[in-house]
């Protein structure tokens, strides 16, 4: 006969759904017959209504079985055959061979989730068991018991795998991305600023008026605001990775709140590449092995404003200088500026160890400078750092100014500067002249040759000069008369 599992082996909802004794109809006598033995007559609406009672009973209200494993603990059980009973005997059995699985099994569990959880290899003696499941903590065998096979199913487990079901080995892929599938735990980001965002706030960092006096402001007209408090950081995008290789980009909402469904494990959060945040604080959030819905507040740390200033090794300002920022603390993409006419160059910069060099695709021989990797480092302040590059200079940048007799400039014409090393000519630069009648071109210090190459249509006939550049950049001649 089939034997019902004991309450202790139920579960809450289980011991709820249990059916309870009903006293007999009243009026009709023993078992709602009637005099003669028959059942009564119900109309089709009582009939109707019966059949729905008897086939959906009603649970409990304040019990959500939608979700019972909600705010419960659990561990993952590995279940391996092993002290089978003497009077079983089978050729097939190799309880090494279950112990070195269940054991690898186990191993590779704790790697995929970083320890998250405990996972529990068991002793059954079930023939040819090898499960996975997922069991409540108040099912621990430190309580004083082994629940295992149709106890833990009883009790509320949840099956992963089965061998004595599938036949096969289990597959540790599988069954890792079945964990990740089962434990799902809801996960609120509330994502914070440490700094206002330039473009909402004035030169003293403080909200605009119509920001602070606004009805839908977080403050009422005339309240206090108090500017250093952290302030919700709306509509940001993040990132939030594990080491899995599972990887999944965030928006928080206009109160700064991003929620997402994760797996337990470590996961490592970053800003995403080309946002004016540097890094978030704690960078890594702990989901824990509990179906508990967790909140994480994380401040986003912006970047820091630098000035740097490029000048050569005669002191001079370095203009359009292409200014590469590598940090050596991160995997950032690099951030790149340009120089202005001054030799400097402004933009926000993440806090730590960072490389300066020269930012071009061209072969190192067509560089104008030596070689560059000066190392930086950004520091977290809040007032802005100014930074000095000092460059070597190997070309310097020379304006030839070209006219006519009639002192017309020489417009829209090609020309290359060569240098002679051993009588063989060696190109150093091309380029074509401005509206202005300027060649400009950087070009190495020594002894070179000027040849202006116009079209065959145009107005100016092919000219050509010797040209001296000297260590400190001077050259001669500034100024040479081109013939039409």
């Amino acid at each position: 006969p089939h034997l019902s599992p004991p309450l202790c082996c139920l579960t809450e909802c289980e011991l709820d759904m249990r059916p309870t004794p009903h006293p007999p109809p009243k009026g009709r006598g023993r078992g709602g017959r009637g005099a003669d033995g028959s059942l009564p007559r119900r109309g089709p609406a009582e009939a109707s209504a019966a059949g729905r009672t008897r086939s959906a009973p009603r649970a409990p209200a304040k019990r959500d079985d939608r979700n019972p494993w909600l705010g419960v603990d659990f561990y993952i059980q590995i279940e391996r055959c092993s002290m089978a009973p003497e009077q079983t005997c089978s050729v097939r059995l190799d309880e090494e061979l279950y112990a070195q699985k269940a054991e690898a099994l186990k191993d590779g569990i704790n790697r995929f989730f970083e320890d998250a959880f405990e996972v529990l290899v068991l002793d059954v003696p079930t023939l040819y068991a090898c499960e996975v499941r997922v069991m409540p903590d108040q099912c621990h065998p430190r309580h004083g018991r082994k629940i295992f096979a149709q106890d833990a199913v009883n009790c509320g487990g949840q099956l992963i795998f089965s061998k004595t079901v599938s036949k096969k080995w289990p597959k540790l892929q599988e069954i890792c991305s079945q964990l990740q599938e089962f434990t799902r735990i809801p996960v609120t980001i509330q994502l914070l600023a440490n700094e206002q965002s330039d473009r909402n706030v004035g030169q003293d960092g403080s909200l605009p008026t119509a920001v602070r006096t606004a009805v839908n402001s977080g403050s009422r007209a005339g309240a206090a605001v108090d500017e250093r408090e952290p302030l919700q950081l709306a509509h940001a995008n993040f990132r939030v990775l594990h080491s899995s290789g599972k990887e999944c980009e965030l928006k928080t909402d206009s109160e700064g709140r991003a929620e997402v469904v994760l797996h337990p494990g470590t996961f490592q959060l970053r800003c995403v590449e080309g946002s004016s945040y540097d890094r978030l604080v704690p960078s890594s959030i702990q989901v824990p092995s509990a179906f508990n819905p967790l909140e994480f507040s994380i401040t986003a740390l912006m970047k820091k404003q630098c000035t740097f200033q490029v000048v050569d090794h005669m002191n001079r300002p370095f203009p359009r200088f292409p200014l590469r920022l590598t940090s050596k603390d991160s995997d950032a993409e690099p951030v790149t500026l340009v120089t202005k006419a001054h030799g400097r160059a402004r933009g926000r910069v993440g806090m730590g160890l960072h490389i300066a060099s020269y930012d071009s695709t061209e072969e190192q021989s067509m560089w104008p400078i030596e070689p560059l990797a000066q190392e930086l480092e950004v520091q977290n302040i809040e007032a802005p750092q100014l930074f000095r590059i000092v460059v070597s200079r190997t070309r310097f940048p020379c304006d030839i100014v070209l006219r006519t007799r009639c002192d017309e400039p020489v417009r829209r014409c090609a020309f290359t500067v060569r240098m002679f090393d051993r009588k063989v000519p060696k190109v150093v630069a091309t380029g074509v002249t401005t509206e202005l009648g300027v060649a400009n071109c950087d070009l190495p210090a020594g002894n070179l040759h000027f040849s202006l190459e116009p079209v065959s249509m145009s107005p100016f006939v092919v000219a050509q000069f010797e040209l001296q550049v000297n260590e400190n950049g001077d050259f001669l001649p500034m100024r040479h008369q081109i013939e039409t």
